[in-house]
């Protein structure tokens, strides 16, 4: 049997783990699906809708086999898969982004062609459709993501999602903020291990938790700041808008004593790192 995730120097028994992890991974995934275009024939032509599938499933044929060619990228893939899951779940089980934060699975196409893997919805503000575009990662090497940011800001765009569908809306983003969050083996390996043994009380207090808070709002005041001393004032006042609520939620979270620990996370030092450079304009 193919193990998921062979870390280095690990002991047999781990192996199981690790399965049973993955195992509950697919059954999340498979009961909380990708938003399907299909349900959008009320918005865009059959047509369209049958190009965008036809295109993803190129994509996704692609990548799967250079996947296979590349097991370290396949591993990481996996587990950028219980990250995403945790996060999907925790948002809703254990308000990890807010009380009323919502998280939906993008498209594949949007995944696919516009890089977001997920969206934050806060339905108080659904009036204006705010929402997060999140780029979910457990790579360290972080140069392109930040790089299409910094470009998507030059050029005065914030990233589309075209399918999207909540309790509140249906219907495409057409503009919404972008941020990375990521995390490393050891805490993605932490919290999955919490997670498959249903810990949720722990899990609510998890160090992921601060680790992507800290790196939404670092992320949002960085952008909104370049945005800014560039002129792109609407740019600026949408990661600023967004600024806001986070800083609104790390305060709730203060006020009710909630430890949110500092924990040594390679990926989480990488985004800080591209955040301190990216308003120098130099290569990441």
């Amino acid at each position: 049997m193919k193990t998921f995730l062979s870390f280095e120097n690990q002991e047999f028994e781990n192996r199981e783990v690790e399965e049973k992890i993955y195992a509950k991974v697919r059954d999340f995934l498979k009961d909380n699906p990708p938003i399907d275009p299909d349900g959008f024939a009320d918005l865009y032509a059959r047509e369209i809708i049958d190009r965008d599938k036809r295109y993803v499933a190129g994509l996704e044929k692609k990548f799967f086999k250079q996947a296979e060619k590349n097991l370290e990228r396949e591993h990481r893939q996996q587990l950028a898969l219980i990250f995403e899951a945790l996060v999907l779940d925790q948002t809703e089980r254990s308000d990890w982004l807010g009380e009323n934060a919502m998280t939906v699975r993008s498209s594949k196409f949007d995944d696919y062609v516009n890089g977001v893997d997920m969206i934050v919805e806060f339905p108080e503000e659904v009036s204006r459709h705010l929402a997060l575009a999140m780029d979910v990662t457990t790579s360290n090497i972080l140069a392109k993501k930040f790089s299409r940011i910094r470009e998507e800001i030059n050029d005065s765009r914030l990233p589309r999602v075209k399918y999207y569908d909540s309790k509140d809306f249906h219907g495409g983003l057409p503009k919404v903020p972008r941020v990375i969050i990521g995390a490393d083996r050891q805490s993605v390996w932490q919290a999955g291990e919490l997670w498959l043994e249903n810990k949720n009380k722990e899990l609510a207090v998890c160090p992921m938790q601060k680790i992507i808070l800290d790196e939404i709002i670092i992320q949002l005041k960085t952008f909104s700041e370049y945005a800014a001393g560039r002129g792109k004032k609407e740019i600026a006042d949408s990661y600023g808008a967004s600024l806001k609520i986070m800083e609104r939620i790390i305060n709730e979270k203060k006020e009710r004593n909630l430890p949110l620990p500092l924990i040594n996370d390679k990926v989480f030092s990488a985004i800080i790192e591209c955040c301190e450079n990216f308003n120098k304009e130099v290569d990441f």
